[in-house]
């Protein structure tokens, strides 16, 4: 199937058609599933990755983070503070505790951290 035909498919479908005010994905699965059984469409499960963060990324992010010397590049090109964000992670706790989202943030600036130093 081509990208054309995979629109045309799709196309009916408008966003928020199952839930107002919500995506639905299940009517396109659906959809897509029917149109190619050989796929699974209909047998997919969700992956859930936070265990695989949790066991082996995060006690290996502390490092990681160190060796990196924290945001410079983002500091450079003024996207980040830091001074802050260093001292936020001076002790390495912010990357053990499960409970904080703010760890996730830290992960994600690490990886535009690294493109920044990489291309700009």
């Amino acid at each position: 199937m081509t990208i054309r035909g995979l629109l045309a498919l799709l196309a009916p479908y408008k966003t928020g058609a199952a839930k107002p005010g919500a995506w639905s994905k299940g009517l396109v699965r659906q959809t897509v599933a029917h149109r190619f059984p050989e796929v699974g469409f209909d047998r997919q499960k969700k992956l859930r990755v936070s265990g695989f963060f949790d066991e082996v990324l995060f006690p290996e992010f502390t490092e990681i983070w160190k060796e990196m010397g924290g945001p410079v590049a983002l500091g450079q090109i003024g996207v980040a503070d830091t001074r802050s964000v260093n001292a936020l992670t001076a002790d390495g706790m912010v990357f053990k505790d499960r409970s904080t989202p703010l760890r996730w943030l830290l992960l994600y600036m690490m990886h535009v951290e690294s493109w920044v130093r990489q291309n700009v």
